[in-house]
C-alpha cells in the first residue's frame, strides 16, 4: 500500500498495487459486520478482493482465461460474481474463493449485478442480451458443513425454483438449474446492467437508435411483463450507471455530462439535473448522503462537486493514465477509483479525518463538502 499526495491540496489518495493491466471496474459491498469489501475488475484476468477501508489485499479469483470487464459482490459479501472476455460468467464463494459455477454465454459478459436478496445473478455483454441466473439452486457444498445453517439464512437460499420464460434445464455441480431468464431488446452491447428491484432492472448499452443515428440508450425492463417499459437516449453512448443506495436515483454519466433521474415512485425515470464536466467522463458516484458527487474520466483527475448547486469543490490527480470507475464507499467515507494504470486508489471524501489508514491528527469534523459540523 502507497500513499500519494495531491498536488492541489492535502488530499493523500492510498494506492492499491496488484494488478497488471487497466482496472475497469470496481464495486463495494454494502456494510457486514466484519466491515465493507472491494472487488476489482481489470483486463488481467484476475479480479481481486480487499477490505475496503483500507485496501488490503484479501485475495484474488483464479478461473478466467480472458479480461474481466464486470465484478459484483453480494449482500453479505459472501458470495462474488465476475464477467469476462472468455464469455463466462462467474459465481464464487468470496470467503474460501473458490469458483461455484460457471456460466457460458455467446460473447463477452461486461456487467454482473445481484439482487438485494443475493439469490439471482443479472449479466449483459456483447450478446445484447440480458439473462437473469436462478442461484437458488447453487447451495452451500463448498461452504465447512458446520456454517452451513448459518450461511443458508445469511443468503435467503430457498429450495423452491423460480419460473422462468423459458422451462428448459441445464446440469451444474450442484444438480439441474433452469435456463436463464432471458431480455431482449438491445441493438448494441451492453455496457452495464443492475437491478432496481426485483421487478425492475435497467442496463446501458451501445446500441443507435432510429431517431438519432450515435446515440445510445438505457433502458428500463420489468421482469413481469418481460419487456422495456421505459427508455432514455443520450447524445452519446452512456458509460456507467449507479443507483444510490437508497435505489431512488440513478447516476448515469455520458460525453462530457453526469445526470441524476428518480426512479422511484409512479415515474419511473424523471431527470433531476444534468451538469457538465471538464472532460470526458467514464464514471460517477452520488455520496449515500446526496450531498456530494464525484466523477472521473479521460484527463486522469478526479472531481468533486456539491450535488444541489453544482459547484466544483475539489479537484485530484494522482492517477497516470485515463480513469475508467470511480465509486463511493457505503458509509461514504471515502472514494475508490481504478484507471488505465493498473492501480486503484482510495481518496478521503473529508480530507484529514482519520479514518482507516490515513491519521492525520486532531481535527474538526467536518461534513462531505468541507464545512465544519457543530460539535
Amino acid at each position: 500500500m502507497e500513499m500519494a499526495t495531491s498536488l492541489n491540496s492535502r488530499q493523500a489518495a492510498l494506492t492499491c498495487s496488484g494488478h497488471t493491466r487497466p482496472v475497469v471496474y470496481l464495486s463495494f459491498s454494502p456494510i457486514t459486520k466484519y466491515g465493507y469489501y472491494l472487488i476489482s475488475a481489470c483486463k488481467d484476468g484476475k479480479p481481486m478482493l480487499r477490505q475496503g477501508e483500507t485496501g488490503d489485499w484479501i485475495g484474488t479469483f483464479i478461473g478466467h482465461k480472458g479480461a474481466v470487464w464486470g465484478v459484483a459482490l453480494n449482500h453479505d459479501a459472501s458470495r462474488s460474481a465476475t464477467g469476462a472476455a472468455d464469455f463466462m460468467a462467474k459465481l464464487w464463494n468470496a470467503v474460501s474463493g473458490e469458483e461455484i459455477h460457471s456460466f457460458p454465454h455467446q460473447h463477452i459478459v461486461r456487467s454482473v449485478d445481484f439482487n438485494k436478496a443475493g439469490d439471482k445473478l443479472l449479466t449483459g455483454g456483447s450478446e445484447r442480451i440480458l439473462k437473469v441466473f436462478d442461484l437458488n439452486h447453487f447451495n452451500a457444498g463448498l461452504v465447512s458443513p458446520s456454517s452451513l445453517p448459518v450461511f443458508l439464512a445469511m443468503n435467503n437460499i430457498q429450495l423452491t425454483p423460480s419460473l422462468y420464460n423459458n422451462g428448459s434445464k441445464h446440469k451444474c455441480r450442484h444438480g439441474v438449474v433452469p435456463e436463464p431468464a432471458v431480455f431482449k431488446g438491445h441493438q448494441g452491447s451492453i455496457r452495464q446492467a443492475l437491478y432496481l428491484n426485483d421487478s425492475i432492472l435497467m442496463s446501458a448499452s451501445d446500441d443507435k437508435t432510429v431517431s438519432c443515428t450515435s446515440s445510445g440508450g438505457a433502458r428500463f425492463w420489468d421482469k413481469r411483463l418481460e419487456k422495456d417499459v421505459r427508455q432514455l437516449h443520450f447524445s452519446t453512448c452512456p458509460s456507467s450507471l449507479e443507483l444510490s443506495p437508497d435505489r431512488s436515483t440513478l447516476v448515469v454519466a455520458y460525453g462530457r455530462s453526469v445526470g441524476f433521474w428518480s426512479v422511484s415512485g409512479s415515474d419511473p425515470c424523471h431527470l433531476l439535473q444534468e451538469l457538465s464536466v471538464p472532460t470526458s467522463v467514464n464514471s460517477a458516484s452520488l455520496h449515500p448522503s446526496k450531498s456530494v458527487f464525484v466523477c472521473a474520466g479521460e484527463d486522469c483527475k478526479v472531481y468533486k462537486y456539491d450535488y444541489l448547486t453544482g459547484v466544483e469543490l475539489e479537484c485530484f490527480k494522482g492517477h497516470f493514465g485515463t480513469i475508467h470507475c470511480i465509486r463511493f464507499s457505503p458509509d461514504g467515507e471515502l472514494y475508490a477509483t481504478g484507471s488505465e494504470d493498473g492501480t486503484l486508489r482510495l481518496w478521503q471524501t473529508t480530507v484529514g479525518k482519520n479514518y482507516g489508514l490515513w491519521r492525520c491528527g486532531t481535527s474538526p469534523d467536518k461534513s462531505p463538502n468541507g464545512e465544519i459540523l457543530d460539535m
